[in-house]
C-alpha cells in the first residue's frame, strides 16, 4: 500500500520509524547510564522498552540497548556501574545475556 499523493509504500515509513525508535533508545540508554554514573549507581536495570503494546521484536530492542550500553562503556570505561539488567517479558525470545567486564 502506498502513501496517499506519493511514492511511497506504508511498510517503507514504518520501517523509518522503527529505526529511528531503535537510535532513539540506544541514545537513551546511553544518557540514562551517565546520569546514573555521576550518581554513583551501581547496578541498573531497563524494561525491554516497545516489546510490549508496541510488538518491536525483543531481538532488536535488546540489540538496540547492548549497544547503547556498549557505547557508554567504551566511552566511559571507569565509572561506577557494575551491573546492567535488561528485562524482557517472560513469553519474548531470549536475545542477549551481557556481561560488564571487569
Amino acid at each position: 500500500m502506498y502513501l496517499s499523493g506519493t511514492n511511497c509504500l506504508v511498510s517503507d515509513i514504518a520501517r523509518v520509524y522503527v529505526m529511528m525508535f531503535l537510535q532513539y533508545l540506544k541514545d537513551a540508554v546511553g544518557s540514562a547510564l551517565r546520569s546514573f554514573a555521576v550518581q554513583r549507581v551501581e547496578t541498573v536495570a531497563f524494561p525491554a522498552v516497545g516489546t510490549g503494546g508496541l510488538k518491536y521484536g525483543a531481538t532488536h530492542v535488546v540489540k538496540a540497548m547492548v549497544d547503547g550500553i556498549t557505547s557508554y562503556l567504551e566511552l566511559f570505561p571507569n565509572n561506577s556501574i557494575q551491573r546492567v539488567y535488561l528485562v524482557v517479558y517472560f513469553d519474548d525470545e531470549l536475545c542477549y545475556k551481557v556481561t560488564i567486564p571487569n
